[in-house]
């Protein structure tokens, strides 16, 4: 397959036709031996590297490691979903580099490509549902475990099953423990999180989630969003938006855990009887 070809199969603009050049062959390769199934996944993160590189300010000195690109050829031509396309195109677009050894975008890469559907769907619930929640926050730091506690986040399941679309052939019993040791297992997650029965589900008003977020899980989130070159402890300030074409309808009733727990102690304390 020639350079043009595959470059245009990828859907690479004519801006970034220099950037891609010295990755071109790995680009043919991956696309010679894929079926036209695998191809259109490409075309997927293809589409969406475009458009969030467009988000960038390039010099024209960038490039982007063939590791991470084979990684993200390899692993992207296997799932059909739009939103791991979306993941893949946004490691891609936050691993353009004027320093050719930077391939850290290749761990970030094997890391989507290890999630499943549901567990990458719900850590883009999640991190929307940090962000949000806890936006513009100074007082709080996704790095200082003294007060990562404050973080935590409480969902409600019904919420939670609109946001993943869940139908009635799914069965949420077993594919929701999936969900959480999964994150959990890869540190996108803190592993004391709490699904339905927990203490702090109990207070938070029952039926739901409890998460916190991790380093790596934010680290997770600002790549897949083609900002990689963004600090985790930069993550809560106003001026970053993160933003993906999706029709996911994102929960809007979640609540800090924190402050539902200090609520509650001070109204015991308001009402401890003295003696």
């Amino acid at each position: 397959m020639d350079l043009g070809t595959g470059l245009a199969i990828f859907g690479v603009t004519k801006a970034l036709e220099k950037v891609l050049e010295p990755s071109a062959e790995v680009i043919g390769q991956e696309l010679k031996g894929a079926t036209q199934w695998g191809i259109d996944n490409i075309k997927k993160i293809g589409k969406n590297f475009n458009k969030k590189v467009k988000q960038k300010s390039l010099t024209g000195e960038e490039q982007l490691n063939p590791r991470v690109l084979k990684i993200v050829l390899q692993e992207g031509a296997k799932s059909d979903n739009e939103l791991m396309a979306e993941y893949f195109g946004g490691v891609l677009a936050s691993s353009l580099s004027e320093v050719s050894r930077d391939d850290r975008g290749a761990s970030f890469a094997a890391l989507v490509g290890r999630l499943t559907t549901y567990q990458i769907r719900a850590h883009y619930i999640f991190y929307n549902a940090v962000k949000t929640l806890f936006d513009g926050r100074s007082d709080i730091s996704l790095i200082n475990s003294r007060n990562k506690n404050r973080l935590e986040v409480f969902l409600p399941n019904d919420s939670f099953r609109v946001a993943m679309a869940f139908s009635e052939k799914e069965n949420v019993s077993v594919i929701l423990p999936s969900v959480m040791s999964g994150l959990a297992r890869e540190n996108l997650i803190e592993r004391n999180f709490e699904v339905t029965g927990g203490e702090k589900t109990a207070f938070c008003g029952g039926k739901g989630i409890v998460f916190c977020p991790t380093d790596l899980g934010t680290e997770l989130f600002l790549w897949v969003h083609g900002k990689g070159d963004i600090a985790v402890t930069e993550f809560l300030e106003p001026e970053h938006k993160f933003e993906f074409d999706s029709e996911i309808q994102l929960p809007q009733n979640y609540k800090s855990v924190y402050t539902i727990l200090e609520q509650q102690r001070k109204f015991r304390e308001r009402i401890k009887p003295e003696f």
